[in-house]
């Protein structure tokens, strides 16, 4: 977990080093298992509302599973336009959204919405500067990224709220 606080503190540094996606994607993992413990527990407390008629077992592999889903979909369309724009190190591409996203799993627990917002602000950062870093974008370039991004994510989310999870809202 040291390269994640070394990430968020000196991200122009970190992400001027050649990334290992392995060790990259076991932090994902890692992450996406604390926020979905911690995001399901506040919902089985109230705490947070839960759209699941579920026990909570299920409830949490839900969303474990759906969260790498939307995450490898939403990669698969980042990388197709890093093709198109003129990116060359796509393995070093993937390795930065799995760094990036990692912080945002870690804390977005936390019920407090200006906290959320710095967060995700934050994360977003991240790809910026780790785009720019590793395909040698310009800041226009990489600001692309960060807005696909969030169009993505909105769009998954309605496409799930809507049609996925159909059988287990409420």
């Amino acid at each position: 977990m040291k390269e994640i606080f070394e990430m968020m503190n000196k991200p122009n540094e970190f992400f001027k080093n050649d990334l290992s996606v392995f060790r990259g994607l076991i932090y994902f993992l890692i992450a996406d298992v604390i926020f979905t413990f911690l995001t399901q527990t506040l919902s089985y407390y109230k705490i947070l509302p839960s759209p699941f008629r579920t026990t909570f077992g299920m409830s949490v592999l839900i969303n474990f599973l759906s969260i790498i889903v939307g995450f490898f979909l939403i990669t698969s369309f980042m990388i197709f336009i890093n093709i198109i724009i003129g990116g060359k190190n796509h393995m070093q591409f993937f390795a930065v959204l799995l760094y990036a996203i990692t912080p945002a799993l870690l804390f977005l627990w936390i019920p407090f919405i200006f906290f959320q917002v710095i967060i995700l602000f934050w994360s977003i950062i991240l790809v910026m500067i780790g785009v720019r870093q590793k395909e040698k974008f310009t800041n226009i370039k990489a600001a692309i990224f960060p807005i696909v991004f969030i169009c993505l994510i909105l769009v998954l989310t309605i496409i799930s709220q809507n049609y996925i999870f159909l059988g287990f809202l409420k």
